[in-house]
């Protein structure tokens, strides 16, 4: 069965939207786990057996199943961090099947944009989740853009204030950008960006490419043009006035970031050797 789902992927050109879709899939596994990493009680909606088939496929070229579910937390305790030091406005770039505007604890004047270039595919998260019986937080707006086009448009007409501290979360989102379209992505987010504002992402550094495990998926990824290659977080974010920190497996592995509890598990480190999360903040 194994041998007949991998040669089902491998003929398969995924697109945005299956991928959010495996990543769902792997944080509903993660949180079925008796100490899981996250806790998403809806990720569980979007996943079929197609989806548990990939994602099994997928699993045998070595993708990266640790990172989906310690990005998945870093991005939950930067929001919570944001949130205590009172950022009242948060966009999700590439929005996908992200639901923390569902299943995180916000405060009632926050808002929260998520930002997606497939609008079928946000209106049937929001059919899911209605019919699951999940309550969107009160100031929760969908904002259809093609982050690879203008897009900072769409969100200032959406109500976006530029003013206002933002926190941007771009969660598996930058492994689908070369190098010119992610020094863009930031120089537009930057340009929106006021002081005290923050960011959270996970890249790929140079250690990821070199690790040999996971050859293959990177092969089969760069086939649909992702994975192109290692970022560095500090030279993609500084010049436009990022204070840049990250983090990389030794680490995480140490309990050494600040935005995760402690140490995080063995068995999620292997698979995400190479990774960083980033967490950098605008200064003023």
């Amino acid at each position: 069965m194994l041998d007949t789902d991998l040669d089902l992927v491998l003929r398969l050109d995924l697109d945005v939207v299956q991928t959010s879709d495996i990543a769902a899939a792997v944080r509903a596994q993660e949180c079925a786990l008796p100490e899981p990493m996250l806790a998403d009680p809806y990720a569980h909606l979007f996943v079929d057996d197609a989806t548990v088939r990939r994602a099994r496929a997928l699993d045998l070229i070595g993708m990266t199943r640790g990172a989906v579910a310690i990005r998945g937390r870093f991005g939950d305790e930067v929001l919570a961090g944001a949130v205590a030091r009172g950022v009242r406005q948060v966009v999700v770039l590439g929005a996908g099947c992200d639901t923390r505007a569902w299943r995180c604890a916000l405060p009632a004047d926050l808002v929260l944009f998520e930002v997606d270039g497939d609008p079928r595919r946000q209106r049937a998260k929001l059919r899911m989740l209605a019919a699951a019986g999940a309550l969107a937080h009160r100031h929760h707006r969908v904002v259809t853009a093609d982050l690879a086009r203008p897009w900072c448009g769409h969100l200032l007409q959406a109500g976006f204030d530029p003013g206002a501290a933002t926190l941007w979360l771009a969660e598996g989102l930058t492994y689908f950008f070369g190098d010119t379209g992610l020094d863009r992505l930031a120089a537009d987010l930057s340009a929106v960006s006021a002081p005290g504002s923050a960011l959270a992402a996970d890249v790929t550094g140079p250690g990821y490419y070199t690790a040999g495990y996971g050859d293959r998926f990177v092969a089969y990824m760069r086939a649909l043009g992702a994975f192109s290659g290692p970022v560095d977080p500090g030279a993609w974010l500084s010049p436009y006035g990022w204070r840049v920190e990250s983090y990389d497996t030794g680490m995480l592995a140490d309990g050494r970031c600040p935005w995760l509890p402690g140490p995080v598990p063995e068995r999620l480190l292997g698979s995400q050797s190479g990774f960083l999360y980033v967490h950098a903040r605008m200064e003023g």
